[in-house]
């Protein structure tokens, strides 16, 4: 889900755990596996979306994550292009808290 050159690159204070390692988790204590398409059934979209953008506000690691994907946006773009890669950026974070989330 995140790309493992910019983990090295944040500090310590961020922790991602792998696909993997969340799956396995989720089996060995009985929980819920991921469904083909690794959508997360159980948390409807609003929930997910309201804890993305907390992390985002109030998670060190998740705020740096987002600070460092930002900086990857070209600043000669028009304004509309700019909210677009934002809102992918978003989108694809969420899609990993959402993931994240099978533990529970």
């Amino acid at each position: 889900l995140i790309n493992p050159n910019i983990s090295n690159i944040l500090e310590q204070d961020l922790v991602w755990t792998p696909k993997s390692s969340i799956i396995e988790r989720a089996k060995e204590a009985g929980g819920r596996e991921a469904p083909q398409n690794l959508k997360n059934t159980t948390y409807g979209p609003r929930f997910v979306t309201y804890l993305a953008r907390f992390l985002l506000n109030y998670d060190k690691g998740s705020r740096q994550l987002w600070e460092k994907a930002s900086k990857d946006i070209p600043s000669n773009i028009p304004y509309s292009e700019n909210i677009k890669i934002r809102k992918k950026k978003f989108a694809d974070f969420a899609g990993a808290v959402e993931f994240g989330l099978l533990d529970y």
